[in-house]
């Protein structure tokens, strides 16, 4: 139990540590310090404490606000997507190859916008046992929720939050699973299990023999 609770603490606070550098990054390169300041003044939510800064800025610098706006751009390259992870192609395209191959396919719609999403190429999909896993086990698809196929995906699915990740069963094109915000690797690890035990064919099939016996007895 301890060991388990070490654990928290230790991802707690490498996730402060990476908003510290974060926030430094999108503010000009504030010391560490300061950028904790701003972060505790928000509750460590890290979109609040950067607009506070800003207001801080334009009240004491009006006119060099604009130098340190909050550049979008900027955090893009902070932590690239997974690239080798990522299969190549449209929603459709790609849910056809899982459906091809008997995998479950998995969805990651980010953000630009919210630092859950940096959190996940840098520190989830970057997790080398997880990697494999999913390279060996599954279909990965990420997409922006900016870009027009990432709307009508998460319009769809009725997506609403930023990062979210999604379990796709790519014959129904049903949703199985899904998790909100950053998730640390060993938890989807462990959440990803039971898909690893039955392929979407197996699953399809026990649910359509399983409606079959069920309407043979009530008749």
């Amino acid at each position: 139990m301890e060991k388990v609770k070490n654990n928290h603490q230790s991802a707690q606070k490498t996730v402060m540590e990476e908003m510290i550098t974060y926030f430094q990054h999108n503010t000009g390169g504030e010391t560490a310090e300061s950028a904790a300041k701003f972060l505790r003044a928000a509750n460590w939510n890290l979109e609040e404490a950067l607009q506070l800064f800003h207001r801080n800025q334009e009240e004491s610098e009006e006119d060099d606000y604009s130098d340190t706006d909050y550049d979008h751009s900027e955090c893009d390259n902070l932590y690239p997507p997974p690239i080798a992870l990522i299969h190549k192609g449209s929603f459709e395209n790609t849910k056809l190859d899982a459906k091809a191959a008997d995998r479950w396919l998995i969805v990651n719609i980010q953000s630009k916008a919210e630092f859950g999403s940096q959190l996940l190429n840098g520190h989830t999909w970057a997790n080398e046992t997880l990697a494999e896993t999913i390279s060996s086990n599954f279909v990965f698809w990420q997409i922006y929720d900016d870009k027009e196929e990432g709307l009508k995906v998460s319009t769809y699915y009725k997506a609403e939050s930023r990062p979210v990740t999604l379990v796709i069963d790519p014959i129904t094109g049903l949703q199985m699973r899904s998790w909100r915000g950053m998730m640390e690797a060993e938890t989807l690890l462990e959440d990803l299990m039971p898909f690893m035990d039955k392929s979407p064919q197996h699953t399809t099939s026990s649910q359509y023999k399983a409606k079959i016996l069920h309407i043979h007895r009530r008749h």
